[in-house]
């Protein structure tokens, strides 16, 4: 579906946490994408990716075990407002 413009919807282009280390921090962060087709032919939103984002810090241990974690989810919605069109250049019919 969306594969052929996939890079336009990567955290490069649409951004990430921005995460900054302290004297005792050691963060890091990944993401993972649902995505959601739209099947209402009269919005003009062709799908939402919900990306859910957690960072993590290794030097905040819990008690009775893991790490201090926080969660945040994106909402991307991509729509398409170009009208489609196809140039299929010259021919002649024989």
């Amino acid at each position: 579906m969306w594969q052929s413009n996939a890079a336009t919807l990567l955290p490069a282009a649409l951004g990430s946490p921005i995460l900054t280390d302290g004297a005792c921090s050691l963060v890091g962060a990944q993401y993972e994408d649902q995505v959601f087709s739209f099947n209402n032919p009269t919005s003009p939103a062709c799908f939402k990716i919900l990306r859910t984002w957690t960072v993590i810090d290794w030097c905040h241990p819990l008690t009775g075990g893991g790490y201090q974690t926080w969660k945040y989810v994106q909402e991307i919605k991509v729509i398409d407002n170009v009208a489609w069109f196809c140039n299929i250049g010259t021919f002649s019919i024989c």
